[in-house]
């Protein structure tokens, strides 16, 4: 068995962490979305980052913004200082 689902499309992180629930649909590997494991291994050390110097504007995954709430974890791996796009966070544009 897995202890760890690292799932690299956002709304495949969507349905492990919401959907399956309430499907009922038993799940005991701990599920990250992989804005969430990259910026675990940031704040661990194990994954070393060159910063830059560029201002650069994230565009959120809807699925992790709006139905997860999860909208740090990209920022903190991204390397990059970041300017804040009006539509972002948890109102993200989707195409």
């Amino acid at each position: 068995r897995f202890r760890t689902v690292v799932a690299f499309d956002p709304a495949d992180a969507k349905v492990f962490e919401r959907n399956y629930r309430e499907w009922e649909i038993p799940l005991s590997a701990e599920v990250k979305s992989f804005p969430g494991f990259l910026a675990e291994l940031l704040d661990q050390g194990k994954l070393p980052v060159k910063r830059h110097a560029e201002t650069a504007a994230f565009q959120d995954a809807a699925a992790l913004a709006r139905d997860l709430g999860a909208t740090e974890e990209a920022r903190r791996s991204a390397g990059l200082f970041l300017c804040v796009p009006s539509r972002s966070r948890l109102n993200p544009r989707c195409r």
